[in-house]
C-alpha cells in the first residue's frame, strides 16, 4: 500500500508565512502596507491587503473580500493577527503568528473556509508526505528532484540526430520511474483501502 489515507493537506489551502514577511523585510521596517497575491498552477486565486505594525502592539492586519460558496455572497473581512516574539542568542527577536483560533505560536496560517486564518493543527491538516508510504516518499523526496536537476543540467538533448548521453540517461530514468509508479498504482487497486474508498 502506498497511500495511508485521505485527509486535507496544507497544499489545498491559501496560506501566509511569517518567513515571507522576514524575507521581504517588512518586519524590520516596523510599519508597512502591501498586498499578498495567491495563485495555484500559475493562475491567480485571490489577494489580501495587509498592514504590518511592530511597536507597542505587534500585529499583522489583513483586509480582504471573501465569498461564501453556499450563496455566493461577498463579505469584507478586516481583522488583526497578533504577533508574539521570543529573544534569540544573537540579540534580536524572532516573531511568530498567534493563531486567531487557538492562540498557539506558529509560522504559517491557513485560510479556513475563506474566513479566518488558522494554524495547521486547528484545521486538522497534514502534509502530503504524511499520506505516503515510505517507498513513495523515496520517489517524492529523492527521484523527482533528482530528475528535475538532471533535466536542468542538460545543455543539448540531441547530437547528430541521437540523444546525448545525459539526455538518454534522463529518458531512461524517467521511464523507470513511470513504470515503478504504475506498478505501485496497480498494487493499490488491489488493496483494501482502495476498495474501501471505491476509487477506480
Amino acid at each position: 500500500m502506498w497511500l495511508r489515507g485521505w485527509k486535507d493537506t496544507v497544499d489545498d489551502y491559501k496560506n501566509i508565512s511569517i518567513k515571507d514577511f522576514y524575507k521581504w523585510r517588512y518586519i524590520e521596517k516596523g510599519y508597512w502596507k502591501g498586498t499578498l497575491n495567491f495563485s495555484r498552477a500559475w493562475r491567480p486565486t485571490g489577494s489580501i491587503f495587509f498592514i504590518v505594525n511592530i511597536g507597542e502592539e505587534d500585529y499583522i492586519q489583513v483586509i480582504f473580500t471573501s465569498t461564501d460558496t453556499t450563496n455566493w455572497n461577498k463579505k469584507e473581512l478586516n481583522y488583526k493577527i497578533k504577533l508574539d516574539k521570543t529573544s534569540s542568542n544573537f540579540g534580536w527577536y524572532r516573531y511568530w503568528f498567534l493563531c486567531p483560533c487557538t492562540g498557539r505560536r506558529c509560522t504559517k496560517l491557513y485560510l479556513q473556509s475563506n474566513w479566518w486564518f488558522c494554524d495547521r493543527k486547528a484545521m486538522n491538516l497534514c502534509y502530503s508526505a504524511q499520506l505516503e508510504s515510505r517507498p513513495l516518499r523515496g520517489f517524492t523526496f529523492w527521484w523527482y528532484p533528482y530528475l528535475e536537476e538532471l533535466y536542468k543540467s542538460i545543455k543539448y538533448k540531441y547530437r547528430n540526430g541521437k540523444p546525448t548521453k545525459k539526455f538518454a540517461r534522463y529518458l531512461r530514468l524517467s521511464w523507470k520511474l513511470d513504470l515503478a509508479m504504475h506498478l505501485m498504482a496497480e498494487n493499490m487497486r488491489s488493496s483494501k483501502l482502495y476498495k474501501k474508498y471505491g476509487i477506480v
